[in-house]
C-alpha cells in the first residue's frame, strides 16, 4: 500500500505567529514533491494543504484562524495542531462510497511533539516500526516520526503494511502508480493553498453512465445527445480541485478527458449538480460557479463557504496527534512536559466541536443527498481528541457518531434498494438492446416506448426511496436536540462554566 522517501529538511518554526511572519517575510517553505515522494504507491486520492499560506491571508486574518491556534484547531476547516506549515494526504478512496479503504498523512511540524506525550494523549504505547519511531493509538492509526519536522498517521493501523510502506525504497519521482496524481504534485508551488486530485482512470461504466443520465430530470439534458454524453464519463481521467483564500475562499476545479469536450459544453454544470447529489456531496455553493468546457478539460469556478470548504477536506481526514503534545509547542517548550488540559476546558471544547459539527448539517436541504457528509462527520467525532474530557460527555458524542452512522446506513441502504429496482426495471430494455456495443466496440442506446417507460418507472422509484430514506434519517436524528441540551446543563452544572 505504501512507499517511503529520505529524509527531508525543513525549518524551524516556534510559533505559528513565526510561521506566518517568516511566510510573508519570504522564507521558503517545506517541498509539497519531496512530502510527495513518501505517498503510498496505491493512491488514487491526494489533498496537499499549505497551512502557512492559509494563515497569511486576509481571510484567515479576518476570521482568526490563527489565533489561539492551540486551543481552537479543533474547529477550523481542516483538523491540525499548532506547529504545523504543511499537510500532504493520500487515501485510496472507494469511487462509489467516497469512504477511505486507507489514508495516511503526512504533516511538517514546526517542532516534534514528544513520544512520550502522544503516547500518553492517545492511550497508545511507543513502538517501532522497522527504523521509525511510532505511536500505536487504540483509535485504529499509527502515527510514525520519519525524521525530526515530518509526522505522519496512518489508518487503519495495519501493521505489516505500515512497515512495508516503511520499508519501499522511493524513486526519485515517488512511487504513486497513478501518472495523474504525479502530474498534479509536480504542479504544486509554494503559493498553493489547497489542491485535492482524484483519478478517476477507467472509475466509470459507460452503460452505468447512461442509466444514471436517463434517471436526471435536468432540462438541459433534453433533446442531447445522452449516448455522447456517457461515452464521455469512460473517458474521464480525473478532476483536480484548487482552493485560494484571499479576501474569501475561492475554488477553481478542472476535469480531464481522452477527448474534445464539446459534447459536455451546454451540460456541464446540471451534470455535476446531479453527481455531486448522487454522491452524497451537495455543495449549494456550486449552484453559482461558473462552467466552461475547451479542449479536452471541463473548467468550474467560484467562491466556496467555510463550510463547503471543511466538508470538502472531511474527505480525506486522517487523524492528526492530540494537541497535548503540541500544545506547549506553541510556547517554544518540548512536548514532554505538556500539561494535560482542565478537564472543564477539554470537556467544553469536545461540546462545542460537535455542536458545530451538528449545525453545519442541520443546514442542509436532504438527508439523503448529504449522507457523505455524515459518514465524514462521524468520522470526525471519533478522531477528536478525548483526553480529560469528561465521561458523560464522551458516551453522548459516541451516541451522535453512532446516530449519524445510522442516517449515512439509510441513505446507502436507499440507495442500494433504488439501484435494485431500477436493475429490475432495466432487464427487458437490455434484453431488447436498449443499450449496446456495436461491432467497433462503441457504445449506443435504442431509445423506444419500453425504454421510455422504463425510464420513468426509474425515475419514480428513485424518488419514492430518496423521500422514504429522508423520514426514516429524520426519525434517526430526532431525539439529538434534547439530549444535546441535557448535556449542556449537566455539564455548565458540573465545571461552572458556560457550555
Amino acid at each position: 500500500m505504501l512507499n517511503h522517501s529520505n529524509h527531508r529538511s525543513g525549518r524551524v518554526l516556534a510559533l505559528v505567529a513565526f510561521l506566518v511572519a517568516s511566510f510573508v517575510a519570504g522564507r521558503s517553505l517545506a517541498d509539497f514533491k519531496t512530502l510527495g515522494q513518501r505517498l503510498p504507491a496505491g493512491c488514487n486520492v491526494v489533498v496537499a494543504v499549505n497551512v502557512a499560506k492559509l494563515l497569511d491571508s486576509p481571510y484567515a486574518k479576518q476570521h482568526q484562524w490563527a489565533e489561539n491556534m492551540a486551543e481552537k484547531w479543533q474547529t477550523r476547516p481542516l483538523m491540525v495542531p499548532p506547529g504545523v506549515s504543511e499537510v500532504l494526504m493520500g487515501a485510496d478512496l472507494d469511487e462509489k462510497t467516497l469512504d477511505p479503504n486507507w489514508q495516511v498523512c503526512l504533516m511538517d511540524m514546526a517542532q516534534m511533539p514528544s513520544l512520550d506525550s502522544l503516547a500518553q494523549a492517545h492511550h497508545g504505547y511507543i513502538d517501532r516500526v522497522w527504523d521509525k519511531n511510532a505511536i500505536a493509538s487504540p483509535q485504529n492509526v499509527y502515527f510514525i516520526q520519519f525524521d525530526d519536522k515530518t509526522l505522519a498517521s496512518a489508518t487503519p493501523a495495519s501493521r505489516q503494511t505500515i512497515a512495508k510502506w516503511i520499508r519501499q525504497p522511493v524513486a526519485s519521482d515517488g512511487n504513486l502508480k497513478s501518472s495523474y496524481l504525479k502530474t498534479v504534485i509536480m504542479g504544486l508551488r509554494e503559493d498553493t493553498g489547497v489542491t485535492m486530485a482524484l483519478d478517476l482512470e477507467g472509475a466509470i461504466a459507460v452503460p452505468r453512465a447512461r442509466a444514471f443520465l436517463d434517471l436526471s430530470d435536468a432540462p438541459e439534458l433534453k433533446g442531447k445527445d445522452l449516448d455522447a454524453i456517457a461515452r464521455m464519463f469512460g473517458q474521464l481521467n480525473g478532476i483536480a480541485l484548487n482552493i485560494s483564500v484571499d479576501q474569501d475562499i475561492t475554488a477553481k476545479a478542472m476535469a480531464s478527458f481522452d477527448s474534445d469536450t464539446a459534447v459536455l459544453a451546454p451540460v456541464a454544470k446540471p451534470l455535476t449538480i446531479e453527481i455531486l447529489k448522487h454522491c452524497g456531496m451537495r455543495l449549494p455553493d456550486v449552484d453559482d460557479w461558473k462552467f466552461s468546457a475547451s479542449g479536452k478539460t471541463v473548467a468550474m469556478e467560484g467562491k466556496l463557504s467555510e463550510d463547503s470548504l471543511r466538508m470538502l477536506l472531511s474527505l480525506v481526514q486522517s487523524p492528526i496527534p492530540a494537541p497535548v503534545g503540541t500544545q506547549s509547542m506553541a510556547n517554544g517548550n518540548q512536548g514532554s512536559n505538556a500539561a494535560p488540559l482542565d478537564p472543564g476546558v477539554a470537556s467544553q471544547r469536545y461540546y462545542k466541536f460537535i455542536c458545530q459539527i451538528l449545525d453545519n448539517l442541520s443546514a442542509k436541504s436532504s438527508l439523503s443527498e448529504t449522507s457523505t457528509w455524515f459518514k465524514n462527520s462521524a468520522r470526525r467525532i471519533e478522531q477528536a481528541p478525548i483526553m480529560n474530557v469528561d465521561p458523560d460527555l464522551v458516551n453522548w458524542g459516541a451516541t451522535v457518531t453512532q446516530k449519524l452512522k445510522e442516517v449515512a446506513a439509510v441513505a446507502a441502504v436507499g440507495y442500494t434498494t433504488t439501484t435494485a429496482r431500477n436493475a429490475g426495471l432495466q432487464t427487458s430494455a437490455v434484453d431488447n438492446g436498449s443499450y449496446y456495443y456495436d461491432a467497433n466496440g462503441e457504445f449506443k442506446s435504442k431509445v423506444g416506448a419500453e425504454a421510455e417507460a422504463n425510464r420513468q418507472q426509474r425515475r419514480q422509484a428513485s424518488q419514492e426511496q430518496k423521500a422514504q430514506a429522508q423520514q426514516q434519517g429524520l426519525q434517526v436524528l430526532a431525539d439529538i436536540p434534547a439530549s444535546r441540551a441535557k448535556i449542556r446543563v449537566e455539564m455548565t452544572n458540573k465545571y461552572k462554566m458556560e457550555f
